[in-house]
């Protein structure tokens, strides 16, 4: 166990550049390991997409998508990231994914927090637009809701202030 948690550290630490005990916390508390540490990166994206309740084709493929730009284009991280979008994780994933990546964002310098926060307001997006085939053209309300925690929880301006 030990020896896991020391080799979720060092990924935590490789991937994104924490060595935030909280992160580490929070990261354990989602149910991640070394091997599924990426998938953290694309937590925000499935959230969105399981906002109205499924993940529609066109949702699916686009993380999928995403997730190969990523880097996750196979092993654990691929087979935890197909799981996730096919059957919703708790609230409880998500949140303590988000706090993950407060904490991951927080390492980072001004300039590059908000590169990085605008590169997953702008996915986020994608994916809700995804799914337009099956709701028409608008974004619907659970998915915007989502995008619009995801855009206050991460924004760089609001990092210092929750842990």
């Amino acid at each position: 166990m030990r020896e896991e948690l020391g080799a979720l550290q060092r990924r935590l630490a490789e991937i994104f550049g924490v060595a935030d005990p909280a992160a580490l916390e929070a990261v354990e508390r989602a149910g991640y390991s070394a091997d599924t540490l990426q998938v953290m990166a694309a937590a925000p994206l499935i959230e969105v997409a399981w906002a109205d309740g499924h993940v529609s084709d066109s949702e699916r493929l686009t993380i999928l998508e995403d997730a190969v730009a990523m880097g996750i284009d196979g092993g654990p991280a691929y087979e935890r990231l197909l799981d996730l979008l096919a059957r919703r994780p708790s609230q409880r994933f998500f949140d303590n994914s988000r706090q993950a990546l407060r904490s991951a964002f927080r390492a980072l310098s001004p300039a590059e927090g908000m590169k990085r926060w605008r590169r997953l307001m702008l996915s986020c997006r994608r994916i809700a637009a995804a799914s337009r085939s099956t709701t028409g053209w608008r974004i619907s309300a659970p998915e915007r809701q989502a995008i619009e925690r995801m855009s206050h929880d991460l924004t760089p301006a609001n990092l210092a202030s929750k842990p």
